[in-house]
């Protein structure tokens, strides 16, 4: 069962914790091009729910979610005392500090600048960690496998153009082909 939900913010993407440890990123998308007229019919506006993002399991039930203000990286706290800074596009787990022992993490927090991550046990505990990763975003995965943007109907093999655009720019080709 769902135990903690945030929305990441200046985004449409719903983080989804649950009981057993599960971190999942859902947003609205368009139907696939494959997808069955009686599945459109299913919605006014086109869109669906998707979940995009199956990032790695706690060991704990979730129990705080919080993320930046300025660009895709989150924090997940959990039953058994585990904080995790994520990144929800390129799905790394940046940082996996336990600072309470086995203690329940009650909230887990980012600065405006995500310069800081906090983090309150249930028994009122502070733990404060300096966040340097200017290119949290970074990894061999998201460079060159395809990536599910937001609203995008599936992963593709493009990158999210940064200019306010929803145009995407085509991934070198790369791929082994048998």
């Amino acid at each position: 069962p769902t135990t903690c939900a945030g929305m990441r913010r200046a985004s449409t993407t719903l983080i989804i914790g649950d009981a057993g440890g599960g971190v999942r990123g859902w947003f609205a998308a368009p139907f696939p091009e494959d997808a069955t007229p009686r599945q459109r019919r299913t919605t006014t506006d086109g869109l669906h729910m998707v979940r995009a993002h199956d990032l790695p399991d706690q060991s704990g039930a979730i129990t705080s979610i919080a993320s930046s203000a300025r660009d895709r990286q989150f924090v997940t706290g959990d039953a058994s005392g585990e904080v995790l800074l994520r990144h929800m596009t390129s799905q790394v787990t940046q940082a996996t500090p336990q600072p309470f022992g086995e203690q329940p993490v009650s909230l887990a927090v980012l600065s405006p600048k995500t310069d800081a991550l906090a983090a309150f046990s249930q028994d009122g505990q502070l733990a404060v960690y300096e966040v340097d990763n200017p290119h949290a975003d970074g990894s061999l995965r998201a460079l060159f496998l395809p990536v599910h943007y937001e609203g995008r109907p599936g992963a593709q093999h493009v990158w999210q153009s940064s200019s306010g655009s929803d145009a995407g720019m085509v991934k070198a080709d790369w791929l082994v082909v048998q």
